[in-house]
């Protein structure tokens, strides 16, 4: 198998505009859905942009940031807001900054293991420029000047990159967001061994939340616990690999919500009750040994929102 080219058009769920999906299942990504009138593509500095949803005179915003030690860029801070002379000013961080989204995968090689993307020891390094367009039109990203701004309908960021444990490029992927105007991100990823390597686990969708906001984890058959921030970790026995769904509420700020969809099968869903950015994972993969040529990938959906008593709709 090779990695495809692009992997903008992987399969992705067909979300749906009301909270249940098959199966009676809340589907966390389609209900923060929600049209907006353009997109701002913003450059804050050379390793953060900002993608900004806008819809009138309020925003969602979901930021692009480099890793401190090598090329990759991630999903970073989501957050809702208000416009303010043109500008997106922040109301509520409702998924944190530093912790993947998208996707991580824990890699043993050659005797060394190391998470990807970065875990604080670089690995992820480019093997071309990252590529960002705008209605389809390449972006000279380099060359823009902080805080400019190019508007548009749909943003696509394309990412390539080996992965490399003590400069031995022993695997590759790609990696595209797209952002349209219903407000949410989409992205899939292809990672693709370049020798024989063990996968200790894989993640294909997280959600770290803000703590200060949101801090009741729900799944896609509405059960839930408020995270402790005792560190522990917290399986639904309910859901088992059923479900493709899960997101942050709050029962005092109820008109929040941060969610995800996954288009992987026969995820393990977990909570990691952490007392700064608690997360919810779905985990497809773990202790698997793939050979030279084999891929994994993987494909979602994140969104955030602000939508009145959103708690109580979910809840009820």
């Amino acid at each position: 198998m090779t990695v495809p080219k692009s992997i903008s058009s992987a399969k992705t769920l067909n979300p749906v505009k009301t909270p249940l999906q098959i199966n009676k299942q809340v589907d966390f990504a389609a209900i923060c859905e929600s049209s907006c009138d353009s997109i701002n593509l913003k450059k804050i500095s050379a390793s953060l942009f900002e993608v900004v949803c806008i819809d009138g005179t309020t925003h969602r915003t979901y930021e692009i940031i480099k890793d401190g030690n090598d090329d990759y860029f991630k999903i970073g801070a989501a957050y809702v807001g208000g416009i303010f002379d043109g500008d997106n000013v922040i109301g509520a961080i409702l998924l944190s900054q530093g912790s993947n989204k998208e996707f991580a995968i824990s890699i043993t090689a050659n005797g060394e293991t190391q998470w990807i993307p970065d875990h604080g020891v670089g690995v992820a390094f480019a093997v071309e420029a990252m590529s960002i367009e705008v209605d389809g039109i390449p972006i000279d990203w380099v060359s823009m000047a902080n805080n400019a701004k190019v508007a548009g309908e749909k943003i696509v960021v394309r990412q390539h990159c080996y992965c490399r444990f003590s400069n031995v490029n022993i695997a590759e992927f790609r990696v595209d967001y797209t952002v349209g105007l219903d407000s949410t991100v989409k992205y899939g990823w292809a990672f693709k061994a370049l020798q024989v390597l063990h996968v200790n686990t894989a993640y294909s969708l997280m959600l770290p939340t803000n703590q200060d906001v949101l801090l009741t984890a729900v799944t896609a058959l509405k059960n839930s616990i408020t995270s402790s921030g005792d560190e522990s970790t917290i399986y639904f026995t309910e859901e088992k690999q059923l479900i493709k769904s899960a997101g942050w509420l709050s029962s005092t700020n109820v008109n929040y919500i941060a969610g995800g969809t996954t288009g992987n099968p026969e995820n393990t869903m977990f909570v990691w009750q952490r007392a700064l950015e608690p997360k919810i994972y779905f985990r497809p993969v773990s202790n698997i040994d793939l050979v030279t040529g084999d891929v994994l990938t993987g494909n979602g959906i994140i969104g955030v929102a602000e939508i009145t008593n959103i708690y109580g709709t979910i809840m009820q």
